[in-house]
């Protein structure tokens, strides 16, 4: 019989937990803790969820050394529970060790990953997870969030969304982590799998990546929509994780509500933004009753207020302006407000700024020279670390391409598609720029290996960008076709559920009987 050392010391650490993977063979190896080995004629057992995959296995210590084949798990999400039986090296103590695992594997066609040990969070070295199924995500963050009596943080993502590739390698892989990031579960939702069109329409999220703070009930605690960078999400995780977030019960004060009202415009619920508006009318003067109006009901005196008086915002109106730009005086107000702002901002905000002054530029050279200024900052972002630079290269390729560099552009994609080949971001993006150029028959090349590698909701933008081709090429018939077959043999949303499938859906019907939009 095992003796069992249930004592809590240095002795009872966590062993380490690593997968590999070569294609479709996957295997998970268990190192003991350093003073200890593996009890070779202990039995273990493994229960995971690979994907929508149930695995579970058992068998004796000595047939770990060679891995436990877990069949194909590249690109998959994976959680689940380990028992395997440790002793004590050059000693006669032995212990079961029980420990819960998780991580999301890259796409790769072969590499080595470790999970995460104790708890639901993936894998601080892996990227984005694809295909996870959402409501396994969700149940097992809730169990967790409820044993740790800790809120859980909702990520909505994808792995072609560029600020969602950011923030994953800015603030929760970044090195050092932030330590607020431990303050909550983690759950992240690949918003193009069909199993999170649930989760998406309880939350009312529409645009990625949407982080959605809850507790373990379900009661949200906050959202941000967007990313504008590390630094305004850590701040926002610290405000949520020590409550300061909570809106304030019973009537704001006229400042309050004018705060609740910007947060409200940043959250997307414009309804909300306009009731708090109207509780903060008797405070004009504070830039966030000034944004909150400019959003709403763009005009000349709110954009001359914050031009002027409200430095460093100027990304949060300027692309808001709409026929008012085209005055004089409004076009006088927006280079005002990114002239004063860029002189501060950070590069990639200055490059936003910059494409922003773009469509004020006097003629195309000059909005060329202020592309390429752009493009230039952006490039100082790169690290040669293709997973950390993932998020720049279609912002970079298109910023390159309005420059009038159109094939440094293409050679960009075609050099990220070259390093991601697994997903169907870059094929995707190469196809859209190709499309641009007039190149149909190469955009529909691109679009057909970025089809052969989607899922869900990234199939059905592939399939847009074939479609454009096909039509470019004269190529109705075969669309048509193509399409008819696509729509039925993929699910479609519930009635009365509110997710971006429907749009796609929509959209791929529309170009057939309609005018294409332009890639």
């Amino acid at each position: 019989m095992w003796l069992l050392w249930l004592s809590v010391s240095a002795w009872a650490a966590d062993p380490a937990v690593n997968v590999t993977w070569k294609g479709d063979d996957g295997r998970l190896f268990i190192r003991a803790p350093e003073g200890e080995h593996v009890a070779p004629e202990a039995p273990f057992d493994v229960s995971l969820a690979i994907g929508t995959r149930n695995v579970t296995l058992t068998g004796f210590g000595s047939d770990l050394a060679a891995g436990v084949p877990v069949g194909a798990v590249r690109g998959l999400p994976l959680q689940g529970t380990l028992k395997v039986s440790f002793c004590e090296d050059g000693g006669s103590r032995c212990r079961l060790a029980e420990v819960v695992v998780s991580g999301a594997l890259d796409t790769r066609r072969r590499g080595t990953a470790a999970l995460v040990i104790g708890s639901a969070v993936t894998d601080d070295d892996q990227g984005f997870p694809a295909q996870a199924d959402a409501s396994r995500v969700f149940t097992s963050a809730v169990e967790q969030a409820k044993a740790r009596n800790l809120p859980i943080l909702l990520d909505f993502g994808a792995v072609w969304c560029p600020p969602c590739q950011l923030m994953d390698v800015e603030v929760f892989r970044a090195t050092p982590r932030a330590s607020v990031v431990d303050a909550f579960v983690m759950a992240r939702m690949d918003v193009d799998d069909p199993s999170s069109w649930d989760l998406k329409d309880q939350y009312a999220v529409g645009g990625y990546p949407t982080l959605v703070a809850i507790d373990a009930t379900g009661r949200e605690l906050g959202r941000q929509v967007g990313y504008r960078g590390p630094d305004d999400t850590i701040t926002w995780l610290d405000a949520v994780a020590t409550g300061r977030y909570a809106h304030k019960p019973g009537d704001p004060t006229p400042e309050e509500a004018a705060g609740l009202a910007w947060r409200s415009v940043q959250e997307g619920r414009d309804a909300a933004a306009a009731e708090y508006l109207k509780a903060a009318a008797a405070q004009p003067e504070l830039a966030t009753f000034r944004l909150t109006r400019m959003h709403l009901t763009p005009n000349l005196d709110d954009a001359q207020w914050l031009a002027t008086r409200a430095p460093g915002h100027a990304l949060d109106w300027v692309g808001n302006v709409g026929d008012l730009g085209k005055t004089p005086e409004g076009r006088d107000a927006v280079l005002g407000a990114i002239r004063a702002d860029l002189a501060t901002a950070r590069a990639l905000d200055a490059a936003d700024l910059l494409y922003a002054a773009a469509d004020f530029a006097r003629d195309d050279a000059e909005k060329r020279m202020l592309y390429g200024s752009a493009a230039a900052l952006v490039r100082t972002q790169l690290t040669g670390d293709p997973n950390h630079d993932k998020g720049h290269f279609d912002w970079l390729s298109l910023l390159t391409e309005l420059s009038g560099r159109p094939d440094d552009a293409i050679k960009l994609l075609e050099s990220a598609r070259d390093t991601f080949p697994d997903e169907p971001t870059f094929h995707t993006y190469l196809a859209r720029a190709q499309l641009r150029q007039g190149h149909a028959d190469e955009a529909l090349a691109a679009a057909d290996r970025a089809f052969d590698t989607a899922w869900g909701d990234n199939k059905l933008t592939a399939a847009k960008v074939k479609v454009q081709a096909l039509l470019l090429l004269n190529r109705k018939p075969e669309a048509v076709a193509f399409v008819d077959a696509l729509l039925k043999e993929m699910p479609a949303p519930a009635p009365g559920v509110e997710v971006r499938t429907k749009r796609y859906r929509d959209e791929l019907t529309a170009l057939l009987y309609g005018d294409a939009p332009t890639p």
